[in-house]
């Protein structure tokens, strides 16, 4: 029994370190194919989108997700108002940013920040969508399927920035490469956890 929770300790962590590699390998890329396409003031309007999502980050999910991995037991009721809660601090915070996405941009003083905040913020429908199976799968265990959601995403998501940048979308390139990872990665989430979101909705299970 120790012999086989030692080996998928051991599968567990090749697979994550194998994501790690992976992302540093494509953000080495990113960076020096895309340096050489776009221009380093468009590179600088991302910067400063990015430290906004980052903020935005935070409050994603309220530690809705991590609630999962942590409670001794699971029922529906409870995956369904995590899901609930996850999805909808996801969805205002897209809101919030679709609203005010000019207001935050011009605080930079950067030409196109906030066109670039616009079309960042969706990331939150698709995270807020995506967290909770992906806390599943990490509940049970499930890091190559983690893993094989991210590295797919991640080459991906490069491939069309680079795609985007050689046809002069600037920033633009970045931002929907960075979009696509997330989306990608959420619906790869739900498809490999073969899970389903429910309606059912329980306020004493929603302060656990």
């Amino acid at each position: 029994m120790v012999g086989i929770k030692d080996n998928k300790l051991v599968k567990n962590i090749f697979w994550t370190a194998s994501v790690q590699g992976i992302r540093v390998i494509v953000q080495i890329l990113t960076i020096g194919v895309l340096s050489r396409i776009i221009p380093a003031e468009e590179y600088g309007a991302m910067a400063a989108c990015f430290v906004v999502i980052n903020l935005a980050y935070v409050f994603r999910d309220g530690g809705v997700a991590n609630s999962l991995i942590r409670v001794d037991s699971l029922d529906k009721i409870f995956i369904d108002t995590a899901f609930f809660i996850s999805f909808s601090l996801g969805f205002v915070i897209f809101l919030i940013l679709q609203i005010f996405h000019e207001s935050i941009g011009a605080l930079f003083g950067i030409m196109g920040v906030g066109e670039l905040i616009k079309i960042v913020s969706w990331v939150f429908v698709f995270s807020g969508f995506g967290a909770i199976p992906q806390a599943l799968l990490e509940r049970s265990g499930n890091f190559k399927k983690i893993a094989q959601a991210e590295i797919f995403s991640s080459v991906f998501a490069f491939i069309l920035a680079l795609i985007l940048a050689i046809n002069n979308f600037g920033a633009k390139a970045l931002a929907a490469s960075f979009f696509a990872n997330v989306a990608i990665t959420s619906v790869l989430y739900v498809i490999l956890a073969k899970w389903r979101p429910g309606i059912s909705w329980s306020a004493t299970r929603s302060r656990e």
